[in-house]
């Protein structure tokens, strides 16, 4: 497995870095899908700015999904970490705490071979514990916590996350870099996109596949897909 003993002994010379995140695409920024929705797209009828945004898909979100999910969020960052793992956009950005598994989604997606990816390592500068941590509005830089378990794919994932601050009006987001000083280091392991395939079997090989990372009848379907290349 060369690739993948390349791919580890290149983050291994990054340092301390207790974050990762894989992209397919090596041009892809490193801001939450919050950040990627365009603003003039945006029915604004009751929306101001960001933040009223996020009021009113959380407000509805717990609304309808406090019926739904078994163990309700005890704050509101458990709500945004629900939100997020069930497609809706959010402030959060999702990370690995395994390189491993962050390779996976940069690889993961034959028809996205086409493009060189990207694995970047960061060693983030707060390091918050979901528990200890509640009122998400209180800082005004990119933090960094690992959660609690709240679900088998933040689990399955290793999964940590970075909570970019709300911006004025409908300014920009924040995007994780060192020149803003929201990470100490942020490295990157290019992967040139010929060496997706390989990856990808590579990893399955070592069972990182959709059905373990996404441990629900949606991850096993993609897995099946996956396997007949559909």
């Amino acid at each position: 497995m060369i690739e993948i003993t390349e791919f580890l002994k290149a983050i291994d010379s990054f340092g301390y870095v207790n974050y990762y995140r894989g992209h397919a695409d090596v041009n892809w920024k490193l801001i939450p899908s919050l950040a990627r929705t365009q603003a003039s797209s945006i029915d604004v009828w009751n929306c101001s700015q960001w933040a009223d945004l996020e009021v009113e898909i959380l407000r509805v979100f717990e609304k309808h999904g406090c019926s739904i999910i078994e163990t309700p969020p005890r704050n509101q960052l458990e709500w945004l970490i629900h939100a997020q793992h069930h497609g809706l956009p959010t402030r959060l950005l999702d990370w690995s705490s395994n390189p491993l598994k962050a390779l996976f989604f940069a690889v993961e997606n034959p028809a996205l071979d086409h493009l060189d990816g990207v694995v970047f390592g960061a060693s983030v500068v707060t390091n918050f514990v979901m528990d200890k941590y509640v009122e998400i509005d209180q800082h005004n830089k990119i933090i960094g916590f690992h959660s609690s378990s709240l679900n088998k794919r933040v689990a399955a994932q290793e999964g940590c996350f970075t909570l970019t601050p709300i911006p004025d009006g409908w300014e920009k987001f924040m995007e994780v870099e060192e020149s803003n000083r929201s990470v100490d280091y942020l490295g990157k392991y290019e992967i040139p996109k010929e060496h997706k395939p390989i990856l990808r079997k590579q990893l399955k090989t070592l069972g990182i596949t959709h059905q373990f990372l996404f441990p629900d009848l949606d991850g096993l379907a993609m897995s099946i897909k996956r396997d007949f290349g559909l």
